[in-house]
């Protein structure tokens, strides 16, 4: 799930059974599909969740 900070609205979310990288990568694509209001450079993603969020995809 990815939460707007600002007003902690669900901006994104996928779910399945294993937290791989492409669940993440997927969650994040959505997240900027859906926030095309704003500028790119002023999405920030925030996480220390594990080797899904540190891998080089």
């Amino acid at each position: 799930m990815i939460r707007d900070l600002y007003d902690n609205s669900i901006i994104a979310y996928k779910a399945a059974t294993q937290q791989t990288v492409n669940l993440v990568l997927d969650t994040i694509r959505l997240a900027m599909r859906k926030g095309k209001k704003r500028a790119a450079a002023e999405l920030r993603l925030h996480s220390g969740q594990g080797f899904q969020y540190t891998s080089q995809a």
